[in-house]
């Protein structure tokens, strides 16, 4: 499993918090397997990832470019996460938002994933676009806020009916 950027804290982290990190002009190729390029987590409780900008990279036949996600624990929070201007090419899946915890005992509780913005990217060739899910039985709250700009498709992109889309 191979990580290219990751973010956030460990299953014992209590109110850690990762605030203004930007990741840009970055060519991320071929991370295949169960890793994710540019992953954003929190484990623990009270954990805050915060104004994290994702812009101006290339991801290119990776099997998870970036995920968002509140793996275990209680009252973690990913705010304020940026996506902007990137290209997605030959993926898997583009942009993958996950509100999940793991089946563990106890289960994930409260986390919240909450106004990011996806803005000005490019999809070419990918599986899927974008993907956001949480697992009811897990956690209790889904991504909110999470306005979908300025898209571009091209060929065969689709967006899966569990897509959280507002204007």
């Amino acid at each position: 499993t191979a990580y290219g950027v990751t973010l956030g804290s460990d299953p014992s982290g209590v109110d850690t918090r990762v605030e203004g990190v930007v990741i840009r002009s970055n060519v991320f190729r071929h991370y295949r397997g169960d890793g994710t390029v540019v992953h954003l987590q929190n484990h623990g409780s009270r954990g805050l990832i915060q104004d994290v900008t994702i812009q101006e990279n290339v991801f290119v036949e990776s099997e998870f470019q970036v995920e968002l996600v509140n793996v275990q624990g209680s009252a973690n929070r990913i705010v304020g996460t940026r996506v902007i201007g990137n290209r997605f090419q030959d993926n898997e899946d583009g942009t993958v938002l996950l509100n999940q915890g793991r089946p563990v005992v106890p289960p994930a509780t409260a986390n919240q994933i909450a106004d990011t913005l996806i803005s000005g990217n490019t999809f070419i060739g990918n599986r899927r676009w974008a993907r956001s899910r949480s697992r009811p039985a897990v956690s209790p709250s889904a991504p909110t806020s999470s306005p979908w700009s300025k898209k571009r498709r091209r060929r065969t992109e689709t967006r899966p009916s569990s897509t959280v889309i507002s204007a």
